[in-house]
């Protein structure tokens, strides 16, 4: 069964679809995600760019611990260099837009957006915004639509049926024998 998502496709609701993409896990899973550019704010990450415990987000979906001090430094040098190619398209689950199910809440990719959250705070995500506007019509979008979210992100919303929590475990396994507990 293929979940759908059901959003308005409008910028009142920060929410425009694009292109479709497979994407592979680690363990060589096949899933099928669609690109879609959203008001970042709409997306549900485990943590706050601070590091904070986001209550909003369902915990078994996050098999990392992001508040620890590693993570954290991982997240603040990101989002002071920003990398736009690393956040756009990618045939792996563990790289590119992060992948997030039909509620909004990211499956795949809570560093990256909690990075990129961050940088839309400090008023340095110009460059991440100038290369969506010039890469819209590949991802299905216009220039016009880019400009009409105010934190504009790419996010790849999962539309093959699968457990989440495994699949966030999954989605970031090294090598398929890895084993999560």
């Amino acid at each position: 069964m293929q979940i759908e998502f059901r959003l308005e496709n409008t910028a009142k609701n920060g929410f425009f679809e694009g292109r479709a993409k497979t994407i592979k896990t680690a363990k060589g899973t096949k899933l099928n995600t669609v690109f879609a550019l959203i008001d970042i704010d709409r997306i549900i990450a485990s943590h706050t760019a601070a590091g904070a415990e986001n209550p909003q987000y369902p915990q078994e979906l996050q098999p990392r611990d992001r508040s620890r001090d590693s993570s954290q430094a991982w997240v603040q040098k990101t989002a002071n260099d920003i990398d736009p190619d690393s956040l756009g398209m990618s045939g792996r689950a563990d790289t590119g837009a992060p992948i997030v199910g039909d509620d909004l809440v990211v499956e795949s990719g809570n560093g990256r957006t909690m990075a990129l959250k961050l940088a839309y705070e400090r008023g340095i995500a110009d460059e991440y915004k100038e290369w969506l506007e010039s890469e819209a019509e590949y991802f299905g979008v216009s220039q016009a639509q880019v400009q009409a979210i105010t934190k504009p992100m790419w996010v790849r919303i999962r539309t093959t049926p699968i457990d989440r929590a495994q699949f966030a475990i999954e989605a970031i396994c090294l090598l398929s024998t890895t084993s999560w507990r």
